[in-house]
């Protein structure tokens, strides 16, 4: 069922047949913009999502730190023999059973707008997926058959699924992602230089090197997974002919060279992957001590 009405005939045809060889990364982030426009209402919506949750919390942050300091300032004026409760005295307590209450209903309210973020990133992404392989099926059928002589099944099978599954995986880890990191870090910066401007520019001192180090890391991660991405080309290609041709197989008694074949590239896959592992196991320790290291810095300040 088409979850967005009859545009995707005009997404697909609205897309060169071929990309350039080798495109760069600007170049494919425009041709996957263009299937933003059927969705475009949903993005919209996540995008409104993302800056109230970031400014709920943004807010809770700064009334905890109110509850904490008309506690710390009722306690100050109390004596050393009352207990806690009768040492914020009637007042003091009204004042800070109020804003307890406030941070109890921002909490219900963040969690709402954190399940239904969650709903529409996940509605937003799969319906992009859909008009993208509603796309490639389109091309596969108009396209000649010297693109399919050139191209095996299992590769082009790849593409359709696995290939564009990582494409979704992309919009959430990094384009919703990172536009959540943005609005996050801009709330909470107004939020410090509101405290005091000297630890607002302090806490910004770390975005160069993290821009540093993503892009060094982004040098290495597209070659990686450009090599992930054709053994598993290669492998789902010897499993749809074996498949296909399993009748041949059979009569030829060719089981055990058709099994020695598929392990050989069900091993380059792995190691494929597992070589992706290895940098994303590099890069997220470095990244998250880096943000410590900030965090800790700050508190020192």
């Amino acid at each position: 069922q088409n979850p967005a009405g009859p545009a995707t005939p005009k997404v697909a045809d609205s897309h060169p047949a071929t990309l350039p060889p080798n495109p760069t990364n600007t170049e494919l982030l425009k041709r996957m913009a263009g299937f933003l426009r059927p969705v475009r209402g949903m993005g919209a919506f996540a995008c409104i999502l993302v800056f109230v949750w970031a400014g709920i919390d943004v807010f809770f942050t700064r009334l905890t730190g109110n509850v904490l300091n008309a506690i710390k300032a009722a306690l100050k004026h109390s004596t050393t023999h009352e207990s806690f409760f009768s040492a914020i005295g009637n007042e003091p307590l009204r004042t800070i059973v109020y804003m307890v209450t406030i941070l109890g209903l921002l909490m219900v309210f963040g969690g709402v707008v954190r399940l239904i973020r969650e709903v529409v990133n996940a509605k937003f992404t799969m319906d992009m997926l859909y008009h993208m392989r509603a796309a490639v099926y389109d091309r596969l059928q108009r396209v000649g058959f010297a693109f399919h002589d050139e191209h095996s099944s299992g590769a082009l099978i790849n593409r359709a699924l696995s290939d564009l599954s990582n494409v979704r995986q992309f919009l959430q880890m990094g384009v919703i992602l990172s536009f959540e990191i943005v609005a996050f870090v801009g709330f909470y910066e107004i939020l410090i230089i509101a405290i005091n401007k000297w630890l607002a520019i302090t806490a910004l001192v770390p975005i160069p090197f993290w821009f540093w180090y993503i892009r060094r890391f982004s040098k290495k991660m597209q070659p990686a997974q450009l090599a992930q991405m054709k053994a598993g080309d290669d492998m789902v290609t010897v499993f749809t002919e074996n498949i296909s041709g399993v009748h041949v197989v059979k009569a030829f008694a060719t089981e055990r060279t058709e099994i020695g074949k598929y392990n050989r590239s069900a091993d380059h896959y792995y190691k494929r992957v597992m070589y992706s592992v290895r940098l994303w196991r590099n890069f997220m320790p470095v990244i998250r001590g880096v943000a410590s290291g900030s965090n800790l810095s700050l508190m020192a300040i």
